[in-house]
């Protein structure tokens, strides 16, 4: 058997994070198909490891940016097309039975912002809610 490190226990937890980021979106039909995916679920994975403490959507859109070698506009117009392709299928009102309330309705929009700190909040905080 072999020995666990501290470098496959870091993976390990990463994997399972990647894993209910992905259950989140495939679940409101963002697919990882899409580069806005990936940027979702890196800006989710972001605020998460950053533990609760907040931090603008343009920090955020920057970080991936920079990681990615695109600019904070890029990265921010493919998280809108998505989000919209969602709202557009109907797929987005989904979200309200992934987290059990109304968190969505087709009269309002949801922004990408609301998406990613929302997602991030219910993984944080998801041994206090269930």
């Amino acid at each position: 058997m072999f020995p666990k490190s501290k470098k496959r226990f870091q993976d390990q937890e990463e994997m399972k994070l990647m894993s209910e980021i992905s259950r989140f979106l495939v679940g409101i039909g963002i697919y990882p198909k899409y580069t806005g995916y990936n940027y979702i679920v890196m800006a989710v994975s972001h605020v998460v490891s950053l533990d609760g403490a907040r931090t603008t959507l343009g920090d955020i859109y920057r970080h991936i940016g920079e990681l990615m070698g695109k600019t904070p506009g890029t990265v921010e117009r493919s998280i809108r097309f998505v989000l919209e392709k969602s709202i557009c299928s109907r797929n987005i009102l989904h979200l309200n039975d992934i987290f059990g309330y109304d968190v969505f309705h087709m009269d309002t929009n949801i922004t990408a912002g609301e998406l990613i700190y929302l997602i991030a909040d219910r993984i944080m905080y998801s041994d206090y809610i269930d």
